[in-house]
């Protein structure tokens, strides 16, 4: 069993003003006297490994993928992705977020990652199951949860290795620890835990957020947790490798489940599925994709269904049922799942779910994922809890009594009137029924919290306060900028004197220049429309049809019928050479003339 003991250590490190010491939490790690000294070295080893840092925006693109690949195995009502109006990620969705990415060129010969592997011979990497836990006042808040568009922070490292078995038949258990957080949160808390620090010993968000994985601390700043542990088998020898090759397999267990379930849905998985989801994850382990590997390497029958996809899809149908038989009442708050036997592709596969304990406060489910023979292959707890609504804030008036008029006593408010003279009046004509508001109560009492004032003293002013806010007098006035003349009084005298005033004459109506154009305009006289017939295109009458004549179209376009045949010329041929000859001769003969 490992041993683990929180240490702090000194490091020194020489700036140019001196040397300073940086204190850096740690863990002394020891184990039991009965594992062999190869097995502590390798643990040590790996326990100290870095931890790993994960920043990821979460985005709806990758949402909506993961919903359209599951949508053919699961109920529609079941894979509906987050949106705007309901942006918190369903549980399990993390799942294909945060992976880590390594180059191809540094992937091991199976396609996984080196990062939680012990190195050989311990080569072949199989899921063996996990735990997710999640704060769900936190994680489902639409505003400040888990949500769309919003940049979430999360650290992973190694918390546990131990082996169990001998010789061959030993297994190497890596338990892995995953935290996540919202990264504004996280600078928040960051911020209060250092504000009167002096800036040379404050570390940044990233270290800040690993030092409380490395403590262990239960939360710190985080809004979900998750423990993956995974197992190494040893690899195969010749002799095992040709005795799978000649078809001789080792049959598969499953167990018995535990009892009639609740709700059950059956799905079949299929090559495409594994393929999508392994891309969605950026997972290249070959037992999902090759089944030549699968078959000659690994010793199964076919391609092997992910672990995470196992998870992602018990988690489907549990958030899908408990939302529609609670009316959304109730949410996951944790799962905890065992992965017993393989489930293979292309074999029919049915999750199950049992409600084992309820109260007011949540239910427990039990789950589970039966093969193709009705066995058991995986198994886990759900615990659900009831949402927790929102705290509403109300709202004292500022006077000292809370007073609660009946409809026939309406409170006069002239316009224009001061606040502090409204005030006033409120109090003055404030009813006998008053409850007295004590001198430490809070301007804004949450409805939540009655034990605040004795008695029924609470329900009073709660009731009262409704009602106040409800009436006429505590309405919002409008902004005016007329001042108060209330004070003013009139001379006490009982003849009013009034101005006598003379009858206005009647005045002949007028209208502008404008008015007079535009009804001139409006009432005069449209000239009429004059329709002018089209000429048409044909002759009524001695018209005759076209027919087509062959001989006249030839006659009119060939030259021949037109003009006939052409006389030519006999073609001549001429000896220019023999004519040239005769030509010196005679030349010859004048000159010797």
């Amino acid at each position: 069993m490992l041993l683990r003991t929180p240490y702090i250590s000194r490091i020194a490190r020489t700036p140019a003003h001196g040397t300073t010491w940086r204190r850096t939490p740690g863990c002394y790690y020891s184990t039991s006297t009965d594992d062999p000294p190869w097995f502590q070295q390798l643990r040590a080893e790996m326990l100290h490994r870095d931890i790993t840092w994960l920043l990821e925006d979460i985005t709806a693109q990758p949402e909506h993928r993961l919903s359209r690949t599951l949508s053919g195995f699961l109920p529609d009502e079941w894979c509906r992705p987050p949106s705007s109006r309901k942006p918190v990620l369903p549980v399990g969705h993390h799942l294909i977020w945060f992976n880590l990415v390594t180059p191809s060129h540094k992937l091991l010969p199976d396609g996984t990652d080196d990062f939680h592997s012990p190195a050989a011979p311990w080569v072949r990497r199989m899921w063996a199951g996990g735990s997710v836990r999640l704060k769900p006042d936190e994680y489902f808040h639409k505003k400040s949860g888990f949500t769309l568009a919003t940049a979430i922070a999360g650290a992973e490292r190694i918390k546990d290795v131990q082996l169990r078995g001998k010789d061959d038949a030993a297994k190497v258990f890596v338990t892995i620890e995953r935290r996540f957080a919202r990264l504004d949160q996280l600078y928040e808390s960051h911020q209060k835990a250092y504000q009167n620090s002096e800036k040379s010993n404050v570390p940044n968000v990233q270290r800040y957020f690993k030092e409380q994985l490395r403590n262990d601390e239960e939360w710190g700043s985080a809004i979900l947790k998750e423990e993956r542990n995974l197992v190494f088998f040893k690899e195969r020898t010749a002799a095992q490798l040709d005795v799978i090759k000649s078809g001789q397999m080792a049959p598969v267990r499953y167990l018995d489940p535990p009892g009639k379930p609740d709700f059950s849905h059956t799905l079949t998985p299929t090559r495409s599925l594994l393929f999508r989801y392994s891309a969605l994850t950026f997972n290249a382990h070959l037992i999902h994709l090759d089944r030549d590997y699968a078959r000659n390497v690994e010793g199964h029958r076919n391609l092997l269904v992910h672990g995470p996809l196992s998870l992602t899809l018990i988690l489907q149908a549990v958030s899908g049922y408990v939302n529609t038989h609670t009316e959304g009442k109730q949410v996951i708050e944790s799962i905890e799942y065992r992965n017993l036997a393989p489930l293979y592709c292309d074999e029919q596969m049915s999750i199950c779910g049992m409600e084992k304990n309820k109260s007011d406060t949540g239910s427990t489910f039990e789950i589970w994922i039966e093969g193709p023979t009705g066995g058991m292959a995986v198994k886990g707890i759900v615990r659900t809890v009831v949402k927790r609504p929102t705290t509403p804030t109300l709202a004292i008036p500022p006077t000292g009594k809370i007073s609660t008029p009946s409809e026939n006593q309406k409170l006069s408010k002239p316009r224009g009137t001061s606040r502090h003279m409204k005030e006033s009046r409120l109090s003055e004509q404030a009813p006998a029924g008053d409850v007295p508001i004590p001198p430490n109560f809070p301007r804004f009492v949450p409805l939540a919290t009655p034990d605040i004032l004795p008695g029924n003293a609470f329900s009073q002013i709660a009731e009262a306060s409704l009602n106040h806010l409800a009436s006429k007098p505590y309405r919002q006035l409008r902004p005016t900028r007329t001042i108060s003349h209330q004070f003013i009084t009139m001379p006490s005298s009982s003849t009013l004197v009034r101005r006598v005033e003379a009858s206005p004459k009647p005045v002949r109506p007028t209208m502008s220049p404008l008015s007079v154009n535009i009804m001139r305009r409006r009432l005069r006289e449209q000239p009429p429309k004059t329709y002018i017939k089209p000429i048409p295109l044909l002759r009524k009458y001695d018209a005759i049809s076209y027919k087509h004549d062959a001989a006249r179209t030839a006659a009119r376009h060939s030259r021949f019928r037109r003009e006939g045949a052409r006389k030519v010329e006999k073609l001549e041929v001429r000896l220019m050479g023999r004519s040239l000859e005769g030509a010196k001769q005679e030349a010859g003969a004048k000159s010797t003339r």
